[in-house]
């Protein structure tokens, strides 16, 4: 290989590292912690809160279900369908925390107003969302079906250090949907969430 040409490739290859580098430091933090954060809120669905199980289970003692009914709610649930949808929805994002920036004010006992201002000026543009990295139990779609739930979710946004914030959006019926954030860190490629602050609640 020419010498001159053996260069340039050797400078376009550390060019080319340099862009995979910097978009990393960006995000703050690997792709297998953003997946297993996704996948873990997603997985919820298949879980019976204690308080929802409290109540079926009080409703089979006091005859007012079956046994068969209870075992049959909790396998339902277990079975329910997941849908992540397959952009990263960074706009979305950027208008919700702008509102409860100026109007709702949810994150002001969580984040300063200089913090959320930081994170909506990180955003980038929407992007698709890896389904490779998303567990086969998951369906990841070009759109969420009517009438059934799904969830939506931005980039991970770096507030400072090894904390960060992911917009998650939540549909839950046909009207009926979520929009909140997830605030976490992160260590040793490990992820511990902080708090879940719902921002907007519609339920119908």
């Amino acid at each position: 290989m020419n010498v001159q040409v053996l260069k340039y490739f050797l400078l376009a290859l550390s060019a080319s590292s340099l862009v995979i580098y910097t978009a990393q430091a960006q995000n703050g933090i690997s792709d297998k912690v953003y997946y297993d954060l996704v996948t873990d809120i997603i997985m919820e669905d298949t879980i019976v809160p204690n308080w929802r199980a409290k109540i079926i289970e009080d409703r089979v003692k006091r005859g007012t279900m079956t046994k068969h009914d209870s075992i049959k709610y909790f396998r339902i649930i277990k079975n329910s369908r997941l849908v992540l949808y397959n952009k990263k929805v960074n706009s979305r994002a950027k208008k919700a925390l702008t509102k409860d920036l100026e109007e709702t004010h949810y994150l002001k006992k969580h984040l300063s107003d200089k913090e959320v201002r930081d994170i909506v000026n990180k955003f980038p543009e929407d992007g698709p969302i890896d389904a490779t990295l998303v567990k086969d139990r998951i369906e990841v779609l070009n759109k969420i079906p009517m009438r059934q739930d799904g969830h939506k979710f931005s980039s991970p946004i770096r507030i400072s250090g090894n904390r960060f914030l992911v917009y998650h959006f939540n549909v839950t019926g046909h009207f009926s949907f979520s929009s909140g954030v997830v605030i976490f860190s992160v260590k040793d490629d490990t992820y511990l969430i902080e708090k879940k602050v719902i921002l907007e609640e519609v339920v119908l």
